[in-house]
């Protein structure tokens, strides 16, 4: 598929969805390079592409296409640090981030955010900056493509890295106790994946780990109806993209948020589900730390008729 078709896909994608050329173009190229990208007279650049392309729903099947500019080497070297933070490697992530560091200033707009998005993270579990800093840092990552952001003009449309900078940014309320604007930012990144994503197993990825903070963070509100609506998804989604690692924690909230509910079977309900969880823990392809304590635990509460205790936590 060459480039020109690509821009022809972006138009076609975009005038079904009834998007204006400003609003999808907003802070990734101007609406002149956007006409011209549609219209097959200029190419379009392969990082402008891939977040046009982003920002109308589409995942991996056409994305590929674009991805042979040297800009696409630096975003892979970032997702290796990534990567390697998640396995626990964090000298090996900082080591490749440092290397990367000199060469900031002349990556693209997506890359600085990337970039800075996962800086900002491992800084602050590192105990280098507070709460407070995270938030600034990601607001300010987020401004170099959506630079009127604020929490009352929540962007319509979103590039992958622009939904987990949102994402992270709701996990920071969290953390400062600020759950009723954690469900805010969320309720709206999840609708807009329901609504724009094509492939739906990309959907299914991204939801269910989005489903999954939006149940914590409405329990925590007492909101439990919408809470067990939410973790219920996040199972759903889990189950969907064969994502067992995380399916335990979302049946143990699940469950966490029936109890404290607590209508007619909501206790049987909770107790079934959090064996179910239990048990998953111990499966090979699983690899659990706290949480069969905390469930342990809580099935030990559910027993004696008590309310069980706290969340467990996913950054």
């Amino acid at each position: 598929m060459t480039k020109s078709e690509i821009g022809k896909i972006i138009r076609q994608r975009r005038r079904e969805l009834g998007i204006k050329q400003k609003v999808l173009c907003y802070g990734i190229c101007s609406e002149s390079m956007l006409s011209k990208t549609e219209s097959g007279t200029a190419p379009g650049d392969p990082v402008v592409l891939e977040m046009l392309l982003e920002r109308l729903g589409f995942g991996s099947e056409i994305l590929g296409e674009v991805n042979d500019s040297s800009d696409y080497i630096i975003r892979q070297k970032i997702r290796e640090a990534n990567q390697a933070d998640r396995m626990g490697c964090r000298d090996k992530a900082w080591e490749i981030m440092n290397s990367l560091a000199d060469g900031y200033d002349g990556f693209s707009a997506a890359n600085k955010q990337r970039y800075k998005t996962l800086e900002t993270v491992m800084l602050h579990e590192d105990g280098k900056i507070t709460d407070s800093e995270r938030l600034a840092r990601l607001e300010e990552s987020l401004r170099l493509t959506v630079k009127e952001y604020s929490l009352s003009d929540l962007p319509p449309l979103m590039t992958k890295t622009e939904i987990q900078i949102l994402s992270y940014i709701a996990n920071t309320y969290h953390y400062m106790g600020d759950n009723g604007t954690a469900v805010k930012i969320i309720f709206h990144v999840k609708k807009f994946i329901e609504e724009f994503y094509i492939d739906k197993m990309a959907s299914a990825i991204e939801l269910s780990d989005i489903c999954y903070n939006l149940s914590k963070y409405l329990a925590l509100e007492d909101r439990y109806d919408e809470a067990i609506d939410a973790a219920r998804q996040s199972i759903e989604c889990h189950e969907y993209a064969r994502y067992y690692e995380g399916l335990p924690e979302c049946m143990y909230n699940c469950a966490w948020s029936l109890s404290r509910r607590n209508k007619a079977d909501d206790r049987d309900k909770a107790k079934k589900l959090a064996i179910e969880a239990r048990a998953l823990c111990n499966s090979k392809i699983i690899h659990a730390d706290t949480l069969p304590s905390q469930i342990d635990n809580f099935l030990a509460m559910l027993h004696r008729l008590e309310s069980p205790h706290s969340f467990s936590r996913r950054t």
